[in-house]
């Protein structure tokens, strides 16, 4: 009896993961909805889009970092019969390219094809923070596809000699360093990926006196770092900008106040935020899986020093090596085949260095500067997240404690997959942002007066284009002084170049930066309300009386 429940313990993860695919895929319209309904996730597709529609010379602002990757992304791939679909989709494939290649480096570093898909299993049943940036493409989640692309790269040049060495290991680190370098735009990957790759590099050649892994890296780490300045230029000269965010470091109380916003962070990762609501099913569960989830952390960061200090320096532990026997077996299966012996030792450690590295830089730039002022600050440490996920299973094997992890992995997995039969709109806690029928209600009374295209608060704008299909264009705005001013991002100029014919103005009190209406318009030819939700329309554009 014990063996069959120790053996559920291990499988539940995987198959909490299947139940959670499954229902993905029987909500994915509305799953799809909501994340067009968050003006943030939206305005990539709608960016990328328009951009298209732009006279020369028009300037394109971004958000608070240069998302350029996610953006050229989009535009390389508008060519494809029904893009807009295909767009989508393109955030759900790197998030499983995500969990299946950090998969694949915990597989190699532990020797362990359960801690592999157990790996698969926790990345894929992430809570809802780990939804809204992985399901993204400008709230920093490509950057732990760039973690997890890189951690397998270690670990196979490391357990397959043939792939760090000659021409394959040159030619495979340049096309690295090339993918690299357009996701290292985002400052995160060079701080979750291009970091612990170089640490990974320095541990083995201090160790094992082998620099093969260092000099690759140092190679894809400087192609990577100059070819971002290069991209940068490029995009500057092609108007392409971002609103560069300052990023500073915070004063005293501001790092306490980072160390506070952490549990809450962790419970969004694990499932949703069990703070501060009633006691009922659904948030017992999730505070489960809060607690599991913040002692977890804590513990693997500390394990992974221990089995750091075991697996380099063995004799001040009087002992030959820490690998469990299963693990060996296992790495010995898969060497089998290779040209030469796999040091099996040396895997595991690159592996551990790298994914103990995305965890400790990722929560020292969290805690120590100016990213993040909230709990959903959680989009700047999904990178670290991922890397528990693949330390808790690779230690559990380690350790000879599996079922410990296979435990703490199931409880997480089965959270966050009961929160998503619950509530599958990973934009949930802001029910006021613009729904389907509302955006198609605004187009139909915006059409029957002839307006084709007008203006909105950020919040409304974005969403209400993509909800359309850009049957009619809202381009955001928001109030400055008594009058109304283009929004400071996510824009392109030429929206605000006044246009022939009629322009409306949606106005919508449930959501923050709403614009004014301004008396200078004159008086609307037309007026609605439809829910909370006012539209004006003008008989010319306003945008020629905007701030």
């Amino acid at each position: 009896m014990q063996r069959w429940i120790t053996r559920a313990i291990l499988w539940a993860p995987a198959a909490a993961a299947a139940v959670f695919v499954l229902v993905l895929l029987a909500n994915q319209g509305e799953i799809r909805a909501g994340l067009g309904s968050h003006a943030d996730y939206a305005s990539t597709p709608v960016l990328a889009e328009l951009i298209t529609k732009a006279p020369p010379g028009s300037s394109l602002a971004l958000g608070d970092y240069a998302w350029y990757e996610a953006f050229w992304l989009l535009r390389a791939t508008s060519w494809l019969p029904n893009h807009l679909f295909v767009w989508q989709l393109v955030p759900f494939v790197l998030w499983l390219g995500t969990a299946f290649l950090a998969g694949f480096s915990a597989r190699r570093a532990s020797g362990s094809r359960w801690a592999g898909l157990t790996v698969v299993a926790l990345v894929i049943c992430g809570g809802v923070a780990m939804r809204g940036a992985l399901w993204s493409l400008n709230t920093h989640g490509p950057a732990a596809f760039h973690a997890a692309l890189l951690a397998a790269a270690v670990v196979l040049a490391v357990s397959s000699p043939r792939w760090a060495r000659g021409i394959r290991g040159w030619g495979s680190a340049t096309v690295l360093a090339l993918v690299t370098a357009v996701g290292a735009t985002d400052p995160l990957v060079i701080a979750v990926g291009v970091g612990p790759l170089l640490a990974a590099g320095l541990v083995l050649a201090f160790w094992r006196r082998d620099s093969k892994l260092l000099q690759l890296g140092a190679y894809i780490s400087a192609v990577s770092i100059v070819g971002a300045k290069v991209l940068d230029g490029l995009a500057v000269d092609a108007l392409i900008t971002w609103t560069h965010k300052p990023l500073n470091f915070v004063a005293i109380d501001g790092i306490v106040g980072h160390l506070n916003l952490l549990p809450g962070i962790v419970a969004r990762m694990a499932s949703v935020s069990p703070f501060g609501g009633e006691i009922e099913l659904e948030t017992a569960i999730a505070m489960i899986a809060a607690i599991a989830g913040l002692i977890a952390a804590i513990v693997v960061m500390q394990v992974s020093v221990r089995q750091f200090k075991r697996a380099v320096w063995p004799e001040r532990f009087g002992i030959e090596s820490s690998v469990p026997a299963d693990a060996v077996r296992d790495a010995a299966d898969d060497a089998a085949d290779a040209p030469e012996a796999v040091d099996t030792e040396a895997v595991f450690v690159v592996g551990l260095v790298f994914w103990f590295s995305v965890v400790a830089i990722n929560l020292v730039a969290f805690v120590f500067t100016t990213a993040a002022f909230d709990v959903y600050g959680a989009r700047y440490l999904v990178p670290g997240w991922v890397a528990i996920c693949v330390l808790i299973p690779v230690l559990g094997v380690r350790t000879n404690l599996r079922w410990l992890a296979g435990l703490t992995a199931t409880v997480l997995c089965v959270a966050s997959t009961y929160s998503l039969i619950n509530e599958p709109d990973p934009t949930f806690e802001a029910a006021s942002f613009p729904t389907v029928p509302l955006a198609n209600e605004i187009q139909r009374f915006a059409e029957a007066n002839g307006a084709q295209y007008g203006y909105a608060s950020f919040w409304d704008a974005i969403p209400i284009t993509w909800h359309t299909r850009f049957g009619i264009e809202a381009y955001p705005v928001l109030q400055c002084g008594k009058a109304n001013c283009r929004f400071y991002q996510h824009n392109i100029s030429s929206w605000y170049e006044p246009k022939p014919g009629r322009s409306f103005l949606v106005v919508d009190p449930t959501l923050p930066l709403q614009p004014t209406v301004d008396p200078k318009y004159g008086d609307p030819v037309a007026t609605t309300k439809i829910g909370p939700v006012t539209v004006n329309i003008y008989d010319y554009d306003i945008a020629s009386k905007l701030g």
